[in-house]
């Protein structure tokens, strides 16, 4: 029996999306090179076949373990050579890890025919030590160039099989003989030299993007120390400098440290939500702004979080699903909420989706067209409960709202629950909070259903502790 390998050079980043590849080059049959034909790249098949026979031919007999022929795709479409190994069941233990070997080297796939698995950079990836090395680089001759410096921070760090996204922050010191605008124009030509063959400068979102084959290592300008009141970019082919009207982007890194490691998590999460991406594409801005986030979540009496896809404890969780959105999950936000803080939104779901209770412990999805009735429900409550709580209407939904989350162990009166005026005296007392909860349910809610709104299958799960 024939064990087959097929080696193909292709022009795809990532061992995704190759199933047809695979089936052109061990088939070869049209219908699978009229889409992949394109994807295909070449490669020295030659130098690579003596490679094989020279690694593979046993030193005593002479014989190489395997049969290594060269072969084409059908007429009509372009002639790139890919290689088709054949040997025994017995002597591939022997072959497969030298093929691996010299199409990890070569930057190539292995397909196993046999197994119908490939392997493409699984132990070698090319662009990810590029990607690493340029980073250390431009790190080491911006430290070199721009003195004084006095601090690079990282912001963000992507690697995923779509994308690979480093940020920056480079707050520099006061130099008294070269203004900040100068200094901004020297950031610029100091990029612009450094650049690779490949590379590129995109000077987008006022920030400075050097842009090779699948990554992308983005820096922020900004001065001076931890007290940044400025920053750098360039327009067009104008270098600008602009008042920073925020908390310098050093002084959030900063105080990020201080926090747990789970607030920690939630910020770098927060870097790549689309709703975040789509507000803030300075990345400088979005960690200052995400880093506001946390700050604000501190001071709420309600247990609330925006965070992302993971662990999850006591909390209700409400996120967008659908089969677009798959690719990468590290985009979307999920909105996490203690249960009992979720008990004063929970009513007006079952509203509009009165099965939420029947499934409480599982996973309970809605439609877009839902969660905007929901969201309307919500803006209602919000008026009733900030101009007119002692209405009738509030009655009903304040049976389930958990009132013992908003009691404070400072206040002087002895509150008594189980008193229907009292409930909504204290409902009363504790208006304001009830409707910032409402708010930011309702932001939450509003930007998932405007960053998403293309799609017509979105829908919205919402999950039990």
């Amino acid at each position: 029996m024939r064990y087959r390998i097929f080696l193909y050079g292709t022009t795809a980043e990532r061992n995704i999306g190759l199933y047809e590849s695979n089936l052109a080059v061990s088939q070869n049959e049209e219908q699978h090179w009229r889409s992949e034909a394109k994807q295909f790249r070449e490669f020295d098949t030659g130098q690579v076949c003596r490679s094989l026979e020279a690694a593979l031919t046993d030193p005593v007999t002479g014989m190489c373990k395997c049969t290594v022929r060269v072969q084409y795709p059908p007429r009509g479409y372009p002639q790139i050579g890919y290689l088709y190994l054949a040997t025994s069941y017995e002597k591939a233990a022997e072959v497969l890890p030298t093929a691996y070997a010299i199409a990890a080297e070569q930057d190539l796939v292995l397909y196993d025919a046999e197994r119908e698995r490939s392997f493409y950079r699984e132990l070698v990836d090319l662009q990810f030590l590029t990607d690493k090395l340029r980073r250390q680089a431009l790190l080491r001759i911006i430290r070199q160039e721009m003195q004084p410096i006095w601090r690079i921070r990282s912001l963000e760090s992507v690697c995923t099989p779509w994308q690979r996204l480093t940020s920056y922050a480079v707050t520099l010191r006061r130099d008294r003989q070269v203004s900040f605008a100068e200094r901004n124009r020297q950031f610029y030509a100091c990029l612009q030299k450094s650049l690779d063959p490949g590379e590129n400068l995109l000077c987008e979102d006022q920030c400075y993007s050097v842009v090779g084959e699948g990554y992308c290592i983005r820096f922020v300008l900004e001065g001076y120390k931890k007290h940044a009141d400025r920053f750098g970019y360039v327009e067009g082919e104008t270098a600008c400098v602009a008042p920073l009207h925020r908390m310098g982007t050093d002084k959030a890194c900063a105080w990020a440290e201080g926090c747990t490691e789970a607030e920690r998590s939630d910020i770098q999460k927060r870097m790549q939500f689309l709703e975040m991406k789509d507000k803030y594409p300075n990345p400088g801005q979005r960690f200052v702004e995400s880093v506001k986030i946390t700050k604000w979540q501190r001071k709420q009496v309600f247990g609330i979080r925006y965070s992302g896809s993971g662990y999850y404890g006591s909390e209700i969780t409400f996120y967008a699903v659908a089969d677009s959105l798959s690719d990468n999950r590290a985009e979307l936000s999920v909105l996490k909420i203690e249960e009992e803080s979720a008990s004063y939104i929970l009513p007006f779901v079952a509203k509009v989706y009165p099965e939420l209770y029947d499934g409480y412990y599982g996973s309970n999805q809605i439609t877009a067209r839902q969660m905007e009735q929901i969201i309307q429900w919500l803006k209602a409550a919000k008026e009733v409960v900030l101009h007119d709580t002692y209405s009738p209407e509030l009655t009903s939904f304040l049976k389930s709202f958990n009132l013992y989350v908003l009691l404070d162990d400072a206040d002087p009166r002895e509150w008594d629950f189980h008193n229907p005026k009292e409930r909504v005296e204290f409902l009363f007392a504790h208006r304001y909070e009830v409707a910032g909860l409402y708010d930011t349910f309702i932001r939450w809610a509003e930007a998932q259903l405007n960053t998403h709104c293309y799609d017509s299958e979105l829908k919205f799960n919402i999950q039990g502790p």
